[in-house]
């Protein structure tokens, strides 16, 4: 079943969450969050259904699938971030305006 789960089929993931939560393990319910992350994000609605049910059912499990949808910020990527620190040998990037060439 976990070959079938890591190929992609969502029948197969849907039966492993279930098998993983009623385990209740804190590794089995990461792997579970992650089948259901799949799963929710598939075009089955069929099997979509199934993952709700099973969310409705298991507050541990939704618990984790919320925690792993929290997006983490770098703060070096954002637009007003703080600029890097250069070395004092370190050359200046020569700009194509400051050639002339605009």
């Amino acid at each position: 079943m976990r070959q079938s789960a890591a190929k992609g089929c969502t029948n197969a993931m849907l039966s492993l969450s279930e098998l993983l939560v009623k385990s209740g393990s804190p590794a089995d319910l990461e792997t579970a969050a992650y089948y259901m992350q799949k799963i929710l994000s598939s075009g089955d609605t069929y099997i979509k259904e199934g993952g709700k049910k099973l969310l409705n059912s298991s507050p541990a499990l939704a618990e984790k699938l919320r925690a792993q949808d929290k997006t983490v910020y770098n703060l070096k990527i954002r637009f007003f971030g703080q600029p890097e620190q250069r070395t004092e040998n370190a050359p200046l990037p020569i700009r194509a305006t400051a050639l002339g060439n605009s």
